[in-house]
């Protein structure tokens, strides 16, 4: 995502961004857990074939219900802001811009129709322009309560420093809406909550490290924290975010090219041996560690073994489009592809479209 935080869970590449969920709901006996579907929530599956350009302002942490009547005098601030495309005869052109804001304590999603869109770093002047009260995300929609079950844990109190929270975006909510699910947000941020857990009892060193939820003072679960890392590989190696196609690696980008792959293998496999696949290996979803460590991030795509993919976010052209079955090839094959990626001089020869 252009323009986005680039810690655990948020996906650097240029050309989409998929955070995800597990599909379906099924009881998985070796794994200990139940997984909850909520499908797409996350996803950029709406867009896969244009630049999200998106932008956080702020995090919009959530702590008490808010009270509408607080404030005299309505201020909108902006927190996400993604261009909008829609399918037009096989073309996607520009529709609108995406907009969740907060007015007087209050979550609103609104689609901006014949605006231009500002400079990166100036999302805030788009408020004048943003109603009072547009579509409302209510609370539910993306902090549900904790559950009481044990399945997940709570992240300690107070938080080390060196913590990423990772928490959902809805930009996509008025989609969500429209499909019946309003709640498909909270439900993904739960789902995986889950899935970290079981890397949390499972830890390995080329997997980030997972601490727990972070909980609100009215019980809601507001974020993952993670432990904060350095920049992604795709910013290490293609800081201007290239195309797949026509990016050429620049040899003496990374210090040991082959010790790297091996170490994202390792980390996949130990994925694998714990019955998970994590889906969306790409150069986005792997970063380091001060050490310099190669680390993968970002399971909101991660199911368990055998999981159907239907309706899971994946980073477009880093992934098999006919394959609808989460299985370690899927992992395998993200992880030749980022090799092939990273392979000095000559044509290349990628499985996936580029």
């Amino acid at each position: 995502m252009t323009g986005v935080d680039t810690s655990p869970g948020w996906n650097s590449d240029a050309n989409v961004s998929t955070t995800s969920v597990l599909a379906g709901s099924r009881e998985t006996p070796s794994l200990g857990i139940t997984t909850k579907a909520s499908q797409a929530a996350h996803s950029n599956r709406f867009d896969v074939r244009a630049s999200t350009d998106f932008k956080v302002t702020e995090h919009f942490g959530f702590t008490e219900t808010p009270n509408a009547q607080e404030n005299m005098v309505t201020k909108k601030h902006v927190l996400e802001v993604a261009e909008r495309y829609e399918e037009v005869d096989g073309r996607f052109p520009l529709t609108g811009i995406a907009v969740v804001y907060r007015s007087s304590g209050i979550l609103f999603h609104t689609i901006l129709r014949s605006v231009n869109k500002p400079p990166p770093n100036e999302f805030q002047q788009l408020a004048p322009t943003l109603p009072n009260q547009g579509t409302l995300i209510p609370p539910d929609a993306y902090a549900p309560f904790f559950p009481a079950d044990g399945s997940i844990s709570r992240a300690p109190n107070p938080l080390p420093e060196d913590i990423f929270i990772k928490r959902p975006t809805l930009i996509h909510f008025d989609r969500y809406l429209d499909q019946g699910s309003p709640n498909a947000v909270a439900e993904a941020l739960l789902s995986e909550a889950r899935v970290s857990e079981i890397l949390r009892r499972h830890p390995h060193p080329n997997i980030a490290e997972y601490h727990g939820c972070e909980v609100s003072r009215d019980g809601r679960t507001t974020g993952l924290c993670w432990t904060r890392l350095g920049g992604s590989l795709m910013q290490r190696v293609n800081p201007r975010f290239i195309g797949k196609g026509i990016f050429k690696y620049r040899p003496g980008s990374l210090y040991n090219k082959d010790d790297l792959l091996d170490k994202i293998k390792a980390g996949i496999e130990h994925i694998h041996r714990i019955g998970l696949v994590h889906n969306d290996i790409n150069p986005s979803n792997i970063m380091f560690d001060k050490n310099d460590n190669p680390l993968i991030i970002d399971f909101g795509s991660c199911t368990p073994i055998g999981y159907s993919l239907e309706h899971v976010g994946r980073t477009y052209q880093w992934f098999d489009e006919n394959v609808r079955i989460s299985t370690p090839r899927n992992d395998l094959d993200g992880l030749e592809e980022i090799r092939e990626w990273l392979r000095e001089g000559g044509s290349k020869q990628f499985q996936f479209a580029a």
